[in-house]
């Protein structure tokens, strides 16, 4: 059996890891995560481990700290180096400048990485897998086609939270991260979705959701293996678009870890406002809703940021939660490309009005492949 062990920064659940680990397991391999900040040792756990395949999940804010590991690793092993993730997939040329890279993978990676594994188990060369761009021996870059998308989410293995749980500071907090869902119909100019969407054009159903009965099922699962959790956050790129799913969901948590669990979770104000679907949303063991404000100016959200929600429904949004009790935050931007003072006292008026519990305000980031970095080098 193949053994992959992926390297990362900080002490998070990565699901791309956690589903690729799932996977390769299912199949006879092995694989594991070491996180530099609660293993200091951990290249001599490396070392020890002896993997066939060394992998970094990147984001762009630790892009360059992996590549600054990947070269520590290669003064001590030479095993293959892959990076994968949204940076990677979104920049795959400038990834591959970096020496250090032997492999990227340019897409979803569960089927690509285990047919790599079955690959090394057999001992051959690997280097025509879809999915995967390769450095060859003469230095050239070999850009393989791109792999399918993941059809059907319901057979895949529940995400392999083990190897995050091994670190106590990760089993022992209260909130479970939760995916349900891939995707996301959404065109927001800020996020890597409509790059992706064009990425993988022909590789498949771009948007894919599990089946209520699915997420419950795990839920389950992980509350048995974890009892001190006491909250559900959905991560999902589209968290809620398919309200009678979500809501089976939902109702299905008091009948769980003794009707302890609530939900979290960012939600589209599109598909919140809607009095009779609030109100039994209220009755469900609800704890926080995440609000995307973004920018308070209506024609900036609408022209640049590709959000067509109107402040209205904003305050819509507020004033239903507000009314059926149901807390919420809100999520802005400030230093948007272009956004003026004036436009930014519009996003702090908005909050005033609407009152939320607590204002989440973040300084923008032109993350590069998104469409709104694209148009700040323009502007």
């Amino acid at each position: 059996m193949a053994k992959v062990i992926f390297i990362q920064d900080i002490l998070y659940e990565y699901f791309g890891v956690m589903y690729m680990s799932a996977y390769l397991k299912k199949h006879g391999h092995q694989c594991d995560v070491l996180i530099e900040y609660a293993d200091k040792n951990w290249i001599t756990k490396l070392i020890e481990h002896n993997p066939d395949v060394v992998a970094f999940s990147v984001l762009t804010g630790s892009f360059k700290w992996a590549v600054s590991k990947a070269a520590q690793i290669k003064k001590v092993m030479s095993k293959p180096i892959f990076f994968g993730g949204v940076h990677v997939f979104l920049n795959p040329d400038k990834t591959m400048k970096h020496q250090v890279i032997d492999a990227i993978c340019t897409g979803e990676g569960e089927i690509p990485l285990k047919e790599v594994c079955d690959a090394i188990d057999r001992n051959e060369s690997f280097d025509h897998i879809h999915g995967f761009w390769f450095r060859t021996p003469d230095g050239s870059i070999k850009k393989n086609p791109q792999a399918k998308l993941m059809d059907n989410l319901n057979l895949i293995e529940f995400a392999d939270r083990s190897i995050y749980w091994k670190y106590k500071a990760i089993r022992n907090r209260t909130t479970l991260p939760l995916l349900g869902s891939r995707g996301c119909p959404y065109t927001c100019t800020y996020c890597f979705i409509p790059a992706a969407k064009k990425i993988f054009e022909g590789q498949g159903k771009f948007i894919r959701e599990r089946s209520a009965d699915n997420i419950i099922e795990e839920i389950r699962q992980c509350s048995e293996l974890a009892p001190q959790k006491k909250l559900i956050h959905f991560v999902d790129d589209h968290f809620g678009n398919n309200r009678i799913l979500y809501l089976k969901v939902f109702q299905s948590l008091s009948k769980i870890n003794g009707g302890r669990l609530k939900w979290g979770g960012a939600i589209r104000v599109e598909r919140f406002n809607k009095e009779e679907y609030v109100r039994e949303l209220s009755k469900t063991n609800h704890a926080l809703l995440g609000i995307a404000v973004e920018c308070g100016d209506e024609d900036y959200r609408r022209e640049v940021l590709k959000r067509g929600v109107k402040n209205e429904e904003i305050i819509q949004a507020a004033a239903l939660a507000r009314k059926y009790g149901m807390r919420f935050v809100t999520l802005n931007m400030v230093g948007l490309p272009g956004e003026s003072f004036e436009q930014a006292l519009k996003t702090l008026e908005l909050n005033l009005l609407i009152k939320p519990e607590y204002a989440n305000c973040y300084i923008y980031q032109p993350y590069p492949g998104t469409e709104l970095q694209k148009y700040a080098l323009e502007h």
